[in-house]
């Protein structure tokens, strides 16, 4: 059914934007289809939607590898970044917000905001603006590029913040922490 979840999460298939500045500082893009790609770095896998909407990315790794994804970015498509969807609440998927969000729209499970303020000070208004502004309970949709982008959550797998991202006609999803390659997924168990 989701015959390119695996180039999306586990690396296969499709070309790669090679030699890139982004790729020598520790970006590597992967094409999936003509409008989605991948970004491997340091953090959780970051999916990243193209077209004349402008740009969709799901997660944003940690707060230091904001530079390198956006000249990875720039390099598949040029502009701001209109959406941010966090997979789920973990630093490695959400550190790169406030640096990233400073113009898009986040978008998370509630629980992803709840989780973070409940891990920071909110006189803290840069911290503010990495905080998700759209908050859903089990599902919601973003009609952006051609897609009709479903973010379902999926509670108890990894944590109780975990939504998953599918590209229906595109046939792509995006599983966040729910899958990890070569091993079983960490759950998370102090965070539901």
């Amino acid at each position: 059914m989701f015959r390119q979840l695996g180039l999306l999460l586990a690396l296969g298939g499709a070309g790669f934007v090679a030699g890139t500045a982004a790729q020598a500082q520790g970006i590597t893009a992967h094409k999936i289809t003509d409008s989605i790609y991948m970004l491997e770095g340091r953090g959780g896998n970051i999916g990243v939607s193209v077209g004349e909407d402008g740009i969709l990315i799901i997660d944003t790794q940690f707060a230091n590898m904001a530079e390198p994804i956006v000249d990875a970015i720039d390099e598949i498509q040029k502009g701001g970044i209109d959406f941010i969807v966090n997979t789920h609440f973990h630093g490695d998927h959400t550190g790169g917000n406030k640096a990233l969000g400073q113009d898009a729209v986040v978008v998370a499970h509630k629980n992803v905001r709840v989780r973070m303020i409940g891990r920071r000070d909110l006189d803290d208004a840069e911290f503010r603006n990495s905080l998700p502004f759209v908050t859903y309970e089990d599902k919601a949709e973003i009609h952006y590029n051609g897609e009709d982008i479903e973010l379902r959550h999926y509670a108890a797998g990894h944590t109780d913040t975990d939504t998953m991202v599918y590209f229906p006609k595109a046939n792509v999803l995006h599983m966040g922490d729910h899958f990890f390659v070569d091993r079983f997924p960490f759950i998370d168990e102090p965070n539901g």
